[in-house]
């Protein structure tokens, strides 16, 4: 259906549907835009997050002294008492 059929259709109803159906619009509209926001925010998050892994990512190479502490996996954080 066409912009122009949808409008000639909506010119058919009464005012408290053309109410209702300008309503619904909107509440798709904004349903819209807050879905678009989240998706840019999560893409952006996951960007981020790459970048760190990136940045990070000598730190867990094998021969690394960071990796060293993998031996320590198997251990308690907290001392016991």
């Amino acid at each position: 259906m066409s912009q122009t059929e949808i409008i000639e259709e909506i010119k058919k109803l009464s005012p408290e549907q053309k109410k209702l159906v300008v309503e619904e619009a909107m509440k798709l509209l904004k349903d819209e835009e807050q879905n678009a926001l989240r998706r840019q925010e999560r893409d952006e998050l996951r960007k981020r997050m790459a970048q760190a892994a990136e940045r990070l990512k000598d730190y867990y190479r094998p021969g690394s002294e960071h990796v060293g502490f993998e031996a320590l996996d198997d251990k308690d954080f907290h001392e016991e008492r």
